[in-house]
């Protein structure tokens, strides 16, 4: 995988083996790094 690849909510509570809510709970409290692209 390459580290500048753009990975969904899913995808990545999928490869880190969480629920998305973790992931999208992560993200808006920055502790990982996201970013809103279009409407998702």
């Amino acid at each position: 995988m390459d580290h500048d690849e753009i990975m969904t909510l899913e995808e990545v509570a999928k490869y880190l083996k969480l629920k998305p809510q973790t992931v999208y709970k992560w993200a808006q409290e920055n502790q990982i790094p996201g970013a809103k692209l279009g409407k998702e």
